[in-house]
């Protein structure tokens, strides 16, 4: 296995969703600074993004954003990896202060008297927050390591991609809970951590997962044009789409399902397995479609081959019998025949008279011990 430069459209999304992250912790910065908490949350009802982890949100999609514009070497390849890795450290530092050992208090010295939200403070980060930034801030370093090391290559590239995955499923669960209407942790004494945080994460990890690539984990599986990644490819998006719609309806539309009236419930169940069965049927026949035209294309091809194959035996077939018939002629006509050259040497001498008549056997012509000249009449 080696290394192998990052696509240009794995580049272009990586960059996308880097500068949307970076864009939303821009946007829950400018919340404290002007006084607007609205600006780092959805609803004023929801806790809003930590100043502290808006700012690490701006360094980690800074971060990405660079490595997705130019892979950074040198020392300022080293000086991005080292950064990043001092983030992912500080996320260590704030999850070992939540069990009570106090190591910086960061939070406490920029910000000592953060607003109340109910028993809450709202300018503090998450533990669920440090635990994303100690994930996300170790896959820089990794995607540099990658890049400049000659071992283990494949193995760091699958760790990077794990942790981006990791990192992105935590923030989809966490705003699936928001989108529920019951975030994580609200109501506890932990602080919950904020709806455009999981967002920004989600984008975030989103886009350390395009960073390490197809070769990757766990792209590697999707990409390609086999029969399994296309299935991969089609029907786990497909199932997760379907999955979370269908979830997001018994929030959002409960009157669908009607589950207090059994007939109508059944029919509106019904319907959305009759639905969900026919886009996974088109799927299915689309890449069942693909299949079958590259199982026709393979089986041409292999009885194409077979043909020629067939044409070339029989024509050397008919070589050799040829060159057969032609040497038994030739070794059975009276006298000599032979192929001679300039410098007396010989390519080829035959006939049932050769040694008869001149006294040495045909190999000694052909090797080079007997040259043509001594055959002939000197007058010739």
């Amino acid at each position: 296995w080696t290394f192998r430069p990052l696509p240009a459209a794995y580049r272009k999304f990586a960059f996308l969703l880097a500068a949307a992250a970076t864009a939303l912790g821009f946007l829950g910065l400018s919340g404290w600074i002007l006084g607007m908490p609205l600006l780092a949350s959805i609803r004023s009802y929801y806790i809003p993004m930590a100043p502290l982890t808006a700012i690490i949100l701006v360094c980690l999609g800074g971060l990405l954003l660079a490595h997705s514009m130019s892979p950074s070497q040198g020392f300022v390849g080293i000086l991005a990896a080292v950064f990043s890795a001092l983030l992912s450290a500080y996320g260590l530092i704030e999850l070992v202060e939540y069990l009570g050992i106090p190591l910086l208090s960061l939070e406490e010295w920029l910000f000592p008297d953060p607003p109340m939200m109910g028993a809450i403070p709202t300018g503090r980060m998450s533990p669920l927050t440090s635990a994303l930034l100690l994930l996300s801030g170790a896959v820089v370093p990794m995607l540099f390591l990658r890049e400049r090391t000659g071992k283990r290559q494949k193995l760091i590239g699958d760790l990077a991609g794990c942790l981006g995955i990791l990192v992105v499923m935590a923030g989809t669960v966490f705003l699936l809970g928001y989108l529920h209407g019951t975030p994580f942790l609200y109501g506890t004494m932990n602080i919950p951590m904020a709806a455009t945080t999981a967002l920004s994460f989600l984008l975030l990890g989103t886009g350390q997962v395009l960073a390490v690539g197809p070769d990757g984990i766990p792209l590697r599986s999707f990409v390609g044009p086999s029969a399994r990644a296309r299935l991969l490819r089609v029907f786990v998006s497909t199932t997760v789409g379907v999955v979370v719609a269908i979830d997001l309806l018994h929030v959002y539309a409960p009157g669908i399902f009607l589950n207090d009236n059994a007939f109508l419930s059944g029919i509106s169940i019904t319907a959305i397995a009759v639905i969900t069965g026919a886009l996974i049927a088109r799927v299915a026949f689309k890449v069942g479609d693909d299949m079958d035209r590259s199982e026709e294309v393979r089986r041409g091809a292999e009885e194409a081959l077979t043909e020629k194959t067939l044409e070339v035996e029989k024509s050397e077939e008919k070589n050799r019998t040829l060159a057969q018939d032609l040497t038994s002629l030739i070794n059975n006509v009276p006298g000599i025949i032979y192929r001679g050259y300039r410098d007396w040497s010989m390519s080829f001498i035959g006939g049932d008279e050769v040694e008869t008549v001149t006294g040495y056997s045909p190999d000694k012509f052909t090797s080079g011990a007997v040259g043509w000249k001594q055959i002939i009449h000197p007058d010739d």
